[in-house]
């Protein structure tokens, strides 16, 4: 039913508008699970906003508080705190490639359930256009990404909150917010920064979001 062509055409048709992607959730015997396709209609790993939005979903159909939502096979651990707020428990991210320059940027290739290039970006944002341009760069450089990649610029405002901004594949577009971007980020920062609290605040454009590290970084949250 939802192969990658009506997927593509479910997202730009919807309400007239163009969306950015399609949520599958199985909700069969409390076993939930769930699946994200770009409006391209490609597959993604992990889409963590999605995710949150799925436990509200739950939560508001069958009153769980405590539960677990399976995403490319792999556990997410869910505590719903209110009707509007959740909490997720999240894995370590992994470094792939470090300190690598990618159209003279330097980043790290991070997997933090989705594929990320994260860069501490030290100077004014330029204009939307001009940032998309940079983030293609980046995203199509196939030498580096032969599968592409999502891209993400972090500014740091204090020690405990930085500023995202975002470029996703399969969208193609700078997007409000994206919650494994912002976790890639948050923990390159920490990781590199003796200073940094283990509580993140990151700012998106399109909200917030707070970002919870342990003391090993094993076993973090996002709310």
């Amino acid at each position: 039913k939802f192969n990658k062509v009506k997927i593509s055409d479910i997202c730009r048709k919807i309400e007239k508008n163009v969306i950015d992607g399609l949520i599958l959730i199985d909700l069969d015997n409390n076993n939930y699970a769930m699946d994200y396709y770009n409006n391209d209609g490609s597959w993604e790993t992990l889409c963590l906003n999605g995710l949150r939005c799925c436990s509200l979903i739950i939560y508001k159909k069958f009153n769980d508080k405590f539960f677990s939502i399976k995403s490319n096979n792999i556990e997410y651990k869910i505590k719903i705190i209110n009707k509007e707020s959740v909490e997720i428990s999240l894995k370590e991210p992994i470094y792939k490639l470090k300190d690598i320059t990618v159209k003279d940027y330097k980043g790290s290739f991070i997997n933090s359930g989705a594929k990320h290039f994260v860069v501490h970006y030290k100077r004014e944002w330029p204009n939307k256009k001009q940032l998309e341009k940079i983030f293609q760069s980046i995203r199509y450089d196939n030498l580096t990404f032969p599968n592409g990649i999502n891209v993400n610029f972090y500014k740091i405002i204090n020690n405990s909150t930085i500023e995202v901004k975002t470029y996703e594949k399969g969208i193609e577009s700078i997007m409000k917010s994206c919650a494994s971007g912002s976790y890639a980020a948050a923990y390159d920062y920490v990781k590199n920064n003796k200073d940094a609290s283990n509580k993140i605040k990151v700012l998106n454009d399109g909200g917030t979001a707070q970002i919870i590290f342990n003391s090993n970084f094993k076993e973090n949250m996002i709310r």
